[in-house]
């Protein structure tokens, strides 16, 4: 299986990501977030976050009930600041995924895309979009439908927790 940073690397690849300035609940300059302000929340919610350092950077890496995860920064100012934030967790099964069922779950989600790698193992992934002066409850929110999704996911494909 593609490692998730490996298949995440190609989706940064029209990302521009900046560290940024310390996370202030609620008092987010214009445009967006720090991937560091994102960090911040993450852990305000209850979930570890670990920023990346150097070629990783714009990338933060957490866990779900031991479903490891990423979220990826996107249209990135000059400094730092970043309006779109991709959600994204992969999974190594022995056998693969069937399209099929993929194609059943992005029939029936609101969401969380599902998708598959080159080895059919399949992906999950979600866009949060914080681009306006409602930023920290925006991310919340699409936090909290991460969340959901993630934890559905992970039973649709019926993944155990703890192999992951």
């Amino acid at each position: 299986m593609q490692t998730l940073s490996a298949l995440a690397a190609g989706a940064a690849m029209a990302l521009t990501a900046l560290g940024g300035a310390a996370w202030a609940q609620n008092s987010f300059g214009t445009g967006g977030m720090t991937v560091r302000e994102v960090s911040a929340i993450l852990v305000s919610e209850g979930l570890a976050a670990k920023v990346a350092p150097g070629d990783e950077a714009g990338k933060i890496f957490s866990q779900l009930d031991g479903v490891a995860f990423e979220v990826l920064s996107a249209n990135c100012s000059g400094g730092g600041r970043c309006t779109e934030f991709l959600f994204i967790a992969g999974f190594d099964l022995p056998d693969g995924f069937p399209i099929g069922r993929i194609n059943e779950w992005n029939a029936e989600q609101l969401a969380g895309r599902a998708f598959l790698d080159h080895e059919d193992d399949p992906f999950i992934d979600h866009v949060v979009s914080v681009s306006g002066p409602g930023d920290y409850g925006a991310m919340r929110e699409g936090l909290s439908l991460w969340r959901a999704s993630l934890e559905a996911f992970v039973e649709f494909i019926d993944k155990p927790r703890a192999d992951v």
